[in-house]
């Protein structure tokens, strides 16, 4: 690396802007991170780091980790989201988790291991950096400072995958299906999230029926707006009054233990919401 240039970070939309100069040829390239991993590191983390990153598209459905067997590669991810999901031999499926420009995949490796539980893959395209996990591993071990750091968002990881299940095993699918559509927005740009409800009712566990009735729901109190194959946010309040309790406790551990924000500003107009006290009165099974 010839030139590194340090940026203290400020928030811009809800990304976190880290920029790097390469001094190639008297060229000057400029590369924007928006991953809130890398932006957090301290500056000599993030400069041995930087210098054996790489970065990569990942089209959808893009294998990050195949459960049980070693993962090859750690991606600290740009944009898009993957989508995290436990899996049994007879293909029943279930999503755990989704990771975006929050996280990284490979939490398994900060802890120790060489394989993870879980299928990690690609559900919405995007890009990400990437590195070998033994090149990451070495770091690890030369840089105590690097693997603390790394063991908190891996604490984070396993902090999600226990509201995931608080939210399946006590919550009706309307209010599991509000809390994935904020997740997924507070990892995206824009307000758009591309997606089958085919695809929508594999990770979380239900039926197509389920999910058009629940997307209907939605859609009746101004929240979103259905489209075939896609979602359009379109008041994010709403939304998170749908959802009720069961979204935000991770969301609230993740800036208490990074130090930053994971959920994304309100910035829609409030709306008025119309009289459907099935949707935003939340009541938890006894």
């Amino acid at each position: 690396m010839d030139a590194f240039t340090w940026v203290r970070f400020t928030p811009t939309g809800f990304a976190w802007i880290l920029v790097f100069h390469h001094n190639k040829a008297q060229n000057m390239i400029v590369t924007i991170c928006k991953n809130k991993l890398l932006a957090a590191l301290p500056r000599d983390d993030l400069e041995a780091l930087s210098e054996i990153l790489e970065f990569c598209e990942l089209p959808i459905h893009t294998k990050l980790e195949v459960a049980h067997r070693p993962i090859e590669s750690i991606y600290f991810i740009e944009t898009g989201v993957a989508s995290i999901a436990a899996s049994l031999p007879t293909n029943l499926q279930y999503e755990v988790g989704v990771v975006g420009s929050e996280g990284m995949s490979g939490a398994s490796v900060v802890l120790g291991d060489t394989e993870g539980p879980y299928d990690c893959s690609m559900q919405i395209a995007g890009s990400a950096y990437r590195l070998a996990r033994v090149d990451f591993v070495n770091l690890l071990c030369q840089r105590r400072s690097m693997e603390r750091f790394f063991m908190k968002f891996a604490r984070l990881a396993a902090i999600q995958t226990g509201y995931t299940a608080l939210s399946a095993g006590k919550t009706k699918f309307k209010y599991r299906l509000a809390r994935w559509l904020l997740m997924i927005h507070d990892r995206i740009e824009g307000d758009q999230i591309e997606i089958s409800h085919d695809l929508l009712g594999q990770m979380l566990g239900s039926h197509r029926p389920a999910v058009t009735d629940a997307m209907h729901l939605l859609q009746g109190t101004g929240a979103i707006r259905n489209k075939r194959k896609s979602i359009i946010i379109k008041d994010r309040e709403i939304l998170e009054r749908a959802a009720g309790p069961i979204y935000g406790p991770a969301e609230k551990e993740y800036e208490r233990i990074m130090g930053r924000p994971m959920v994304r500003p309100v910035t829609i107009p409030r709306q008025k919401m119309r009289s459907r006290p099935d949707l935003h009165i939340f009541h938890l099974p006894n």
